[in-house]
């Protein structure tokens, strides 16, 4: 940062010292004041511009440009030059440049801007013999950098010499005198493409000081003589200031010029596009063309009628969206990129290694990649178990193992606390640990008679069917809806449970963005199952999203596609089963030739159709509702559902007859008798 502040400030000290050592020597307003004495007005030939300090003053405040660069002739308007000098004067901190180029010598060659919002200055004349004589158009220099044409009459520049592109930054600036005052009408022009009609659009306005005549209450403009104030404002153009004064005295237009760029004038476009669901739903022509349907093309026919321009989409020749292979782009990128269309229309991702070569547009929606497997059966072995989750059975199991001890110890260490009344047949004494273990876990089942005093024992058994009663309640709540819905157990969720469990191969979609992206993926797990999965069998990339279905069903095969574009085609095919982890998001849409000016309005309308909801609406109409994978009428439960708790049943009958034949043998063994105590107590 320090680094690039000394350049900035280098650049600065060597753009502005010559201004400044003019300027010390008066030579400014000296030079300034003479070319307006010498200035007429009434001459429409004349390159005559009063107050044009003033004007540009305000002009580049208002815009805040960084750098003032004049593009001068050696015989060209004094006053331009005693305008930069003066402005120089006034603003120290801005830096102010004089570029100089003569009939005879090479075009012009522009400097680099030091900082980032330069506009160059010159005049219409200069660019009449600029054109005439070394064949020079301002048109595409001004795509990158801001330009101000001073003038007097904008029809010499609306002519096939010159071509002023889509996003071009040009602001004419054009001395007209009025019955009432004299003002600096501002005007834009533009043109859709090369060859077609320029449209011209007065979009502010800047009034001369102390040019208003006393009689004005008494002036009626010409209706031919300028456009109203509707039309001052232009398309999508702001409020003039706020009101009195200043709302009659200037309005200089906002930086969105996109929103001004509204009339194509018929331009035909050329589109390309692949049916993505609910994205673009295509249908075949018998001319070869395509009928662009879903979403974006519902979007992209409301832009053609919006900005008046003509379309005819088709396929890519080998069906794909862009892949780069042999060194080459296949499909809709490789197309764009030869200049056989203008746009791609479709749900194209915008990847690294895509944006080299061609230019995204805002994007219309997001692509999800996730990863569809066969539906997974219900495991049977966990129908009374996964209703909780592991780390809560551990704490379920702790509460049961502790909370005996906690009552055991209070019983035996209280005072107040008497046996209950089951135990006072065989004595009287504190109950063992064995009871109180016994006691405690039945009250979990709200059984038992424990007949308790003391406060210690009373707080404590009851945190502990309050506890107990909470957890029951949770659990059957769940446990009800579990056996209504069955709760299904993929075999992983995610790329790494994919590389752990070793079970599934892994497809993608040859020619779809998915294929760079774990190609280049920096992730060490997406790595390996690239190299170790997808690598290991060519068959895994396969031509069509419809042939990684038919793999996912006949085979241990994990497929990765598009969730709205699975929804859309396999949401109701109840075998299949999407995994709930996102591979990758990221936004998809249209698409345009590198550095082509129709992405300034395409981004425009882009952004309209999302604040207006015009997007979202066109999405929910192509979006099919989610099936859910459930029968319509209840279904008796099968055994396997229940197997579980008949096999808990049948392990604890095991269980009591192997201690029923513990009991009698040692009871045989020890001989013991009533009066010593009873056979089973231990």
């Amino acid at each position: 940062m320090i680094i690039r502040m000394s350049f900035i400030i280098l650049g600065w000290q060597a753009c502005c010292s010559a201004g400044r050592e003019a300027i010390e020597e008066g030579a400014g307003t000296v030079e300034y004041n003479a070319a307006v004495t010498n200035c007429s007005y009434q001459d429409n030939t004349s390159d005559c511009y009063p107050k044009l300090a003033d004007f540009l003053e305000e002009f580049t405040n208002h815009y805040t440009h960084s750098e003032v660069y004049f593009l001068l002739q050696d015989d060209g308007p004094r006053e331009l030059t005693a305008a930069g000098l003066m402005l120089m004067k006034r603003s120290p901190g801005r830096c102010i440049r004089f570029v100089q180029t003569t009939r005879e010598g090479p075009p012009p060659r522009l400097p680099s801007p030091v900082y980032d919002k330069p506009v160059f200055v010159t005049t219409v004349s200069v660019l009449q013999d600029l054109s005439r004589s070394q064949g020079w158009s301002v048109g595409e220099d001004a795509r990158h950098v801001a330009w101000l044409i001073l003038s007097r009459d904008l029809r010499p520049v609306l002519t096939k010499d010159y071509y002023f592109p889509l996003d071009n930054l040009l602001t004419f600036a054009v001395w007209k005198e009025l019955c009432d005052r004299k003002i600096v009408e501002l005007w834009e022009v533009y043109q859709a493409g090369p060859g077609l009609p320029y449209r011209s659009a007065k979009v502010g306005f800047w009034t001369v000081p102390g040019s208003r005549s006393a009689e004005n209450a008494l002036c009626q403009e010409d209706p031919a003589d300028g456009p109203a104030k509707k039309d001052i404002l232009g398309d999508g153009g702001e409020e003039a200031g706020a009101g009195g004064d200043e709302e009659e005295e200037r309005f200089f237009p906002s930086d969105n010029i996109a929103s001004r760029r509204r009339n194509l004038t018929g331009l035909h476009i050329r589109c390309l596009t692949e049916s993505w669901e609910p994205f673009t739903h295509n249908t075949d022509l018998d001319d070869g063309a395509v009928r662009i349907g879903g979403y974006m093309g519902d979007n992209f026919q409301f832009m053609s009628d919006i900005l008046n321009f003509t379309y005819t989409c088709r396929h890519a020749p080998d069906g794909y969206f862009g892949d780069f292979k042999n060194g080459s782009w296949s499909g809709m990128v490789g197309e764009l990129i030869a200049d056989r269309g203008d746009v791609i229309v479709s749900a194209l991702d915008n990847t690294y290694q895509r944006s080299q070569y061609i230019d995204f547009c805002l994007p219309s929606g997001s692509i999800i990649y996730v990863m569809v497997i066969r539906r997974p059966e219900s495991n049977m072995w966990s129908s009374f178990t996964r209703q909780l989750h592991r780390h809560t059975w551990f704490t379920v199991l702790a509460f049961v193992v502790l909370s005996p001890a906690l009552y055991h110890l209070v019983a035996t260490r209280s005072p107040c606390h008497a046996p209950p009344p089951s135990l006072l047949r065989y004595r009287k004494v504190p109950p063992s640990f064995f009871d109180s273990w016994f006691a405690v876990n039945t009250l979990f089942l709200n059984q038992g008679d424990l007949q308790v005093t003391g406060a210690s024992i009373r707080v404590c058994l009851l945190s502990v069917v309050l506890t107990a009663w909470l957890i029951i309640v949770f659990y059957t709540s769940v446990l009800m809806s579990s056996l209504a819905v069955p709760i299904l157990s993929p075999p992983f969720k995610d790329m790494r449970g994919l590389l752990m469990a070793g079970t599934h191969m892994l497809g993608l979609q040859e020619g779809n963005s998915e294929v760079e992206r774990m190609r280049t993926s920096q992730d060490p797990v997406l790595q390996k199952v690239w190299s170790d999965i997808v690598l290991s069998d060519p068959n895994n990339l396969v031509p069509s999203a419809n042939d990684g279905v038919l793999r996912v069903l006949s085979d241990r095969f994990a497929f990765l596609m598009d969730l709205e574009y699975f929804a859309y085609h396999r949401g109701s095919d109840c075998r299949l089963f999407p995994l709930p982890d996102h591979i990758f998001t990221y936004g998809a849409g249209m698409a345009v030739q590198k550095d082509s000016p129709l992405r300034l309005v395409f981004n425009d309308q882009i952004l309209q159709q999302h604040v207006t909801g015009i997007t979202d609406r066109n999405r929910k109409r192509h979006l099919p509702s989610p099936p859910l994978c459930i029968p319509d009428a209840p279904t008796a439960l099968g055994l396997n559902t229940l197997l579980t708790s008949f096999l808990l049943l049948a392990a604890a009958i095991v269980t009591a007859l192997l201690l029923l034949v513990l009991e009698v043998v040692h009871n045989r063994c020890f001989k013991r008798t009533e009066a010593a105590g009873t056979p089973c107590d231990t």
